[in-house]
């Protein structure tokens, strides 16, 4: 563990944007992860709290049920119920609205929101929410959430509720590239891996995930062009390498490097 903590900081809370990604802490056990959870808020609420109230800070939990239901519950409360008086803003994500209410605090992260979004939802998890009661939706709001469709292969839409009766669909539609960079699903992080390590074997240069992520886009399109799995991941391949060898040739090729 020591070796966390002896090196340098390499984390710029001075940055306008900054991610935190605490996965393999937790691989290190749960005591592991509570000693840097329990820095970073440090950091993230003076940050927020002593700042100079002009600049908007928001904080952003994604997978928030692990924070809503552990002994970090308190924190998050307090962010919630403080937020605005220093011009920030929590946002949390949890893969249902039930991870809200495990506890009182979780409960009171729930209560100080006043957006909600609402991605799309199996039939039984939306008479399931209508029944409890924690989320109350007229007729006309259960229909829109109803309503919410994805298309993991084209698009994703959202229902947001927001203060003065904001009821909205939103729809995020990608091109493939962006689908490859930042799709979570096992089969694709795998591919991306196996393609990223092809490339870089090749040694042309640094660009090898890119070179990835393309063949990703390129593949999809030749098999939805009704090509075989095998020919779309050559002509992708193909493709991808023609493309980095024509860009090598004209670089060496340029006057300026002459």
């Amino acid at each position: 563990m020591g070796q966390f903590f002896e090196r340098p900081c390499n984390i710029n809370f001075d940055s306008r944007y900054v991610v935190l990604e605490t996965e393999k802490f937790a691989q290190g056990g749960a005591r592991m992860l509570q000693v840097v959870m329990k820095i970073l808020m440090f950091h993230v609420t003076e940050k927020m709290y002593l700042g100079d109230r002009k600049s908007p800070v928001i904080l952003k939990i994604d997978e928030g049920w692990k924070l809503l239901e552990g002994r970090d519950s308190k924190f998050v409360e307090d962010v919630s119920r403080r937020a605005r008086k220093y011009v920030g803003a929590l946002v949390t994500g949890t893969q249902g609205v039930d991870d809200y209410f495990r506890n009182p605090a979780a409960a009171a992260v729930f209560a100080n929101s006043d957006w909600l979004f609402m991605m799309s939802q199996k039939k039984e998890s939306i008479a399931a929410l209508s029944k409890s009661e924690r989320v109350v939706l007229d007729d006309y709001q259960m229909r829109l959430l109803k309503s919410v469709r994805r298309d993991d292969e084209r698009y994703s839409e959202v229902m947001i509720f927001g203060p003065g009766n904001i009821n909205s669909i939103g729809r995020v539609t990608l091109d493939r590239f962006s689908i490859a960079s930042y799709s979570t699903k096992g089969e694709d992080y795998t591919r991306v891996g196996e393609l990223k390590e092809f490339y870089g074997s090749m040694g042309l240069g640094s660009n090898d995930l890119v070179m990835a992520l393309e063949h990703m886009k390129l593949e999809y399109l030749y098999k939805a062009a009704g090509h075989t799995p095998h020919d779309a991941n050559k002509m992708a391949r193909d493709q991808v390498l023609g493309v980095k060898l024509l860009k090598n040739m004209e670089r060496l090729s340029s006057p300026f490097l002459q």
